[in-house]
Parts: structure tokens; sequence; C-alpha cells
């Protein structure tokens, strides 16, 4: 329909315009697993997809600072991507795994120090994975493999992550799946 191809034009320019601004960014307390259970719903309204769904949640997790807002506009991204990259491939069942716990911050350690914690989100699909000479390119800004993508997605949320101290990190296979890990520091106590 019309009205709806306007507003994902008038979307990506929205998207396109905030790309090149830069970001202030909010630090509220933030309840990681309800974070990832509202991108759930989010993306499950933009994408109805069957799909069944594993949680991997640490029991204990306290609240991380951070701009609620724009974060879960990130994971609501990587979870729509998920869900459309099972769309057309029928040849393994369609799964998503959401993950959230905490780990020590990889290669920060100080001697005689505990290392940095940082808050590890994961996404992972059973898709068909992206080409290895493609996956330093999704991250670029307006590049896109979809029919409908504008190609400003991950870069913003690869933005957004930075913004946040953190890192978004992918790990694919082709024919079997990706995983993105957004990592984000946690203030020491």
């Amino acid at each position: 329909e019309l009205t709806a191809e306007i507003r994902r034009v008038a979307q990506t320019v929205t998207d396109s315009l905030e790309f090149v601004r830069p970001m202030e960014l909010r630090r509220d307390p933030v309840d990681p697993v309800e974070l990832l259970e509202e991108s759930l719903a989010r993306a499950r309204s933009r994408v109805p997809f069957d799909v069944d769904i594993q949680r991997d949640y640490a029991e204990t997790l306290l609240p991380l600072r951070a701009d609620g807002e724009r974060l879960e506009s990130v994971l609501t991204n990587l979870i729509v991507n998920a869900f459309e990259a099972m769309l057309g491939a029928a040849s393994t069942p369609a799964r998503v795994s959401l993950g959230v716990r905490v780990e020590a911050a990889f290669g920060v350690e100080t001697p005689g120090e505990r290392a940095p914690a940082e808050l590890v989100f994961t996404v992972s699909d059973t898709g068909p994975g992206i080409p290895e000479e493609l996956r330093e390119r999704v991250f670029y800004p307006f590049f896109t493999t979809k029919q409908r993508g504008s190609g400003v997605g991950l870069a913003q949320a690869q933005k957004i992550i930075v913004g946040h101290g953190g890192r978004l990190e992918l790990s694919s296979e082709s024919g079997g799946g990706s995983t993105f890990r957004v990592r984000i520091p946690l203030a020491p106590e």
C-alpha cells in the first residue's frame, strides 16, 4: 500500500539524517531482560513470523545504566533481521535464540585487578548465514542485501553501541545462521 511505502521512505530519510548527527545518550537504569522481551514484542509486531524462541537469560542481572530507548531499537532491529533472514530459508527449523549475561571484558584485564565486566546481549538465528565477503560490509551505512532495506539499521546500531562504550560483533557461518553480540561495559559499583 502507498501509505506504508511513504512511511518507510520517510523513516529511511529520518534514519539517514539521524546517522550523521552526533548522538546524545541518556543513562537511566534499564532492566536487561525486560529490554530484550520488549524488543522481541516489537520485532514480532513488525514481522509476524512463526518462529521458535529460545531464551538464555542469566538469573540475576543488575539494571544497566543505558539509553533504554536506543538499545531497544538496536535489539529490535537485530531480532527483525533474524526473522527476515529465515523467512525464505526452509532448510532448517526457524529458531531465534536470545541471551543476556554478564562476562568479563575480553582483553582488558590488568595485572592484579579483576577484568571489567560487560553485559552481553545475544541474538542468534538459524537462517542461511551471512557470506564471509559481506560480514564486514553489513555495518557500512547504506549497504543492504534486502530488497526493501535502507542499509542504515546495522550502521546505526553500531553507532549506538559504540556510544555506550561497547561493541557489536557478528559471527556467521554460510548456511549455518548468524549471531550478533551487543557488548556494553558495566560501570564499576
